[in-house]
């Protein structure tokens, strides 16, 4: 796996999880 691919993963599971969370503070 290259290292950008594993930024990409993680970056696609963290983005739903942060948007969730503003979208409960807003």
């Amino acid at each position: 796996m290259n290292f950008a691919d594993a930024l990409v993963v993680l970056f696609s599971q963290f983005v739903p999880i942060a948007t969730r969370l503003l979208a409960r503070d807003l």
